[in-house]
């Protein structure tokens, strides 16, 4: 009887409930590349959603997950673990600034395309228009990384929680500038804060902006 149990639990994964698959994934696998992911990708992005129109916590404590954001039970607590991962939270789970771009609306989506960049490095490391693939491309990498059969539920789960990410990004404003890294965008602004030296070639291309 005990055999029959076991042998049927991978068919019938599917329509068990996130609860009882959080319950036997409790202990989560050794997976390559270290591509982050939820068992419970919806409950992730309502996290995300409730984030924008909360108040920014000193902490993003259990009480703020469960009283503020009204998430609970095994899903909610794997929320703080990815949004440590996109940088969102700092390693004592206060929010830091890329937290507050992404309450923002006009920095929303530039602070979720850093989000993604960080907890998926791996992913942009390989191609760096990988949050431009569409899902089948997206997949693939997964496996490619990962060395999972594309039909393993945790592919699954790695792609949606990229997605629930990749949702908030605005890709017609993200075409130029938000594809530098970081360091290089610093660069930029640095030279377009320093003092500059008047020439007349400088003069002459103000003059026919």
């Amino acid at each position: 009887m005990a055999e029959a149990d076991q042998g049927s639990t991978e068919s019938v994964a599917s329509e068990k409930p996130i609860e009882d698959t959080e319950k036997k994934d409790n202990k989560r696998r050794d997976i390559k590349g270290g591509l982050p992911y939820s068992v419970s990708p919806g409950v992730f992005k309502r996290a995300l959603e409730g984030i924008i129109i909360s108040e920014r916590p000193d902490k993003f404590s259990g009480h703020f997950l469960s009283t503020i954001l009204k998430l609970t039970g095994g899903s909610a607590k794997a929320v703080p673990p990815l949004l440590k991962k996109m940088n969102f939270l700092s390693s004592d789970e206060s929010p830091t600034d890329l937290y507050s771009k992404f309450k923002s609306d006009s920095a929303r989506s530039f602070a979720a395309l850093e989000g993604l960049r960080s907890a998926f490095s791996e992913m942009f490391k390989r191609n760096e228009f990988i949050h431009k693939a569409d899902e089948s491309k997206v997949v693939d990498l997964i496996v490619e990384i990962t060395g999972l059969r594309k039909a393993d539920r945790i592919v699954g789960f790695t792609y949606q929680s990229f997605e629930a990410i990749r949702s908030f990004i605005d890709k017609i404003n993200h075409q130029s500038t938000s594809l530098l890294h970081p360091s290089a965008r610093h660069q930029i602004l640095l030279r377009l804060a320093a003092p500059q030296r008047v020439t007349s070639q400088t003069i002459l291309a103000y003059l026919i902006i």
